[in-house]
């Protein structure tokens, strides 16, 4: 089960390793697991950080490597990754839908 975030909540970020970890976004230290997060119930990205991939930003197809992959979660639905590429020296937060 995931729950919806609350103010001061880690986000799941994508390590190196290939798990996801817990991060205080206000610190950018690793945290523990709020009650009820499994990260087994995370969807696993389609790329693995520091993969060159293409990706669409607005309406340009681009290329980059990826830098960091995070779950979105909204309020409700289902979780969404984004991922931070970076290419010419600036980084885009693209969702999955973006990537080519």
């Amino acid at each position: 089960m995931i729950a919806s975030p609350s103010p001061g909540q880690p986000i799941p970020h994508w390590s190196l390793s290939g798990t996801w970890e817990a991060i205080d976004e206000a610190t950018g230290q690793p945290a523990a697991w709020p009650p009820g997060w499994d990260p087994a119930a995370l969807p696993r990205p389609r790329c693995r950080l520091r993969d060159r991939v293409a990706f669409v930003w607005r309406g340009r197809r681009r290329t980059g490597e990826v830098r960091d992959i995070r779950v979105r979660l909204p309020a409700a639905g289902q979780p969404a990754l984004e991922y931070v590429i970076y290419t010419s020296g600036h980084g885009f937060w693209v969702t999955d839908d973006q990537l080519d």
